[in-house]
């Protein structure tokens, strides 16, 4: 048994290891020199959360019948430039599509929606809009999981961070993973 354990473990370990240091090269990106320089600390913050949401979507069980490509879809004004055109692989056999949306009515077929900060007002119909359907919501800004999205970023000490609010996962029948929760600053509604 503790064989077993142990070769478990490590099947999982480099997965982890990988996320962890995607994540911590993201940080060291957003906190790099050059991302102090005049017009490029957007550009160098949006990137990193790029990564941040490439990775998001890998760390994320979904419902049996979540079609074979994920639509990232970001509402509002897109602060990433090109960071999210190219497809990617979404984990799990799936790939990774991206697509901007202007408003919430728009987000049939999005399984993730990045929601931008000056959405923030507009929170309340967004949460409403999705509640229970399986779709992973990102917020670009603090407190924005506590107000009713799944995950949200925040920026501490130059470094992007994220939070996890596991209470409207679970209504949306999504499994966000140990991993990934583990790298959170903060975890609301754990159990």
């Amino acid at each position: 048994m503790a064989a077993a354990s142990r070769g478990q473990r490590s099947k999982r370990a480099p997965v982890s290891r990988r996320l962890a240091l995607a994540l911590i090269a993201a940080s060291l990106l957003a906190a790099s020199p050059a991302a102090g320089l005049a017009g490029e600390a957007t550009v160098g913050e949006y990137q990193v959360k790029a990564a941040f949401l490439k990775n998001f979507v890998k760390f994320v069980e979904w419902p049996p019948q979540t079609a074979g490509t994920l639509t990232l879809c970001v509402l509002g004004d897109d602060p990433f430039k090109d960071a999210l055109k190219d497809t990617d692989d979404a984990g799990g056999g799936r790939s990774l599509a991206y697509r901007r949306i202007a408003g919430i009515g728009e987000a049939a077929g999005c399984q993730a929606v990045f929601v931008t900060a000056g959405q923030r007002k507009a929170l309340p119909e967004i949460v409403a809009a999705l509640e229970g359907k399986p779709v992973l919501t990102i917020g670009d800004g603090e407190s924005m999981a506590g107000a009713g999205l799944m995950l949200s970023f925040l920026i501490e000490d130059q470094k992007v961070r994220f939070e996890a609010n596991l209470a409207p996962a679970r209504r949306a029948g999504l499994t966000v993973s140990s991993r990934l929760l583990g790298l959170a600053k903060t975890v609301h509604n754990p159990r």
